[in-house]
């Protein structure tokens, strides 16, 4: 069964120039913190949003839409891939970048980032200034992309979830 999580979910900018809003999903404190600083130092006007599960994560996404999605492997209530999965279903035209960050490097990893259509997948020990300013880029490019396309957001909506 699909859940509508939100009647409307708010307009993503189509101003390429709007501010990033990107949703950092990491049950670890200082990681989320590290997370932030890392971004709001590369993109000052960032809008960061933190969630600490899935759960938590998928309510937010009911609530605002996201240029960008910075999450962890493993959560207390689930993978991070499989949010991702899901938030890409819902996400048809490719709108949101997903940006998967873990502390172990495994091929099983790789596999199961190329499943959930990860966009970049990069490793806790060599995330820094230059993995977030790749990432501000990537949304720059994307509301570039999106603002002659003048593709909206829509709903988000995922697969498997009861009606509240």
């Amino acid at each position: 069964m699909t859940k509508r999580l939100a009647a409307a979910v708010p307009q993503q900018a189509t101003d390429h120039q709007a501010d990033p809003c990107i949703l950092i999903l990491e049950d670890d404190r200082k990681d989320r913190q590290l997370l932030q600083r890392l971004i709001l130092s590369v993109e000052s006007n960032a809008r960061i949003y933190c969630a600490e599960t899935i759960s938590a994560a998928k309510q937010l996404a009911s609530e605002h839409f996201f240029d960008a999605v910075v999450f962890d492997y493993s959560l207390p209530d689930g993978f991070g891939t499989a949010f991702a999965a899901d938030l890409r279903k819902s996400d048809q035209e490719n709108r949101i970048l997903l940006f998967l960050i873990s502390g172990w490097p495994s091929s099983f990893l790789s596999i199961e980032a190329r499943k959930a259509q990860i966009d970049k997948t990069f490793f806790k020990q060599e995330f820094g200034l230059r993995q977030v300013a790749l990432m501000i880029r990537a949304i720059r490019m994307r509301h570039k992309l999106l603002a002659k396309s003048q593709v909206s957001a829509e709903i988000l909506t995922f697969p498997n979830q009861r009606h509240d």
